[in-house]
């Protein structure tokens, strides 16, 4: 599933008659219906979800192959993918999807290896990668700012953070 980008994340079920809510990854809220057909996981693959209703910061949408609430539940989680190809091109190393950073190896500011990023989140004000150590199951959040990140190299897939000394180790974080 690597030519394969996730746009957004079924949240949960809305409803009983197979109706659920989805979160939007993509930058214009709206972007994740434009794409044409998508796939859920790979439970589901080349469908078109139908928008009923915008809600809060998700959409309540259908498919008609889910009738039912207990349906939703087995996707709950999933994530909502499309093919690579059909996002627009990037021209500039200094931008990037999201998903580009997924599985990229983190380093610190002496080279040492902290991990891989497992996920990009956005909480309201930076976006935010998981890191997660390949040394214990301990995992840490960094922001996605020049106070934390000193370089993102998509040719090597690397990132190099600073301000980090520590994270790991700590419980209180």
């Amino acid at each position: 599933m690597k030519n394969k980008v996730a746009i957004g994340e079924v949240v949960s079920p809305s409803g009983f008659k197979g109706q659920f809510k989805i979160k939007s990854f993509t930058e214009k809220k709206d972007n994740i219906f434009k794409y044409g057909p998508l796939s859920i996981s790979d439970k589901f693959i080349d469908i078109k979800l139908v928008k009923i209703k915008t809600s809060k910061d998700m959409f309540v949408v259908s498919y008609e192959k889910i009738t039912s609430k207990e349906e939703v539940e087995k996707i709950r989680g999933s994530k909502i993918l499309i093919d690579r190809e059909k996002l627009p091109a990037i021209d500039n190393q200094e931008t990037f999807y999201h998903y580009d950073l997924i599985d990229m190896s983190v380093y610190d500011e002496k080279n040492n290896y902290l991990g891989k990023v497992i996920t990009v989140d956005n909480f309201g004000s930076d976006d935010v990668v998981e890191i997660k150590s390949d040394l214990s199951d301990d995992s840490i959040l960094i922001s996605l700012n020049k106070k934390f990140i000193n370089k993102i190299d998509l040719i090597k897939n690397k990132i190099l953070v600073k301000n980090v000394e520590g994270y790991f180790n700590e419980k209180n974080i």
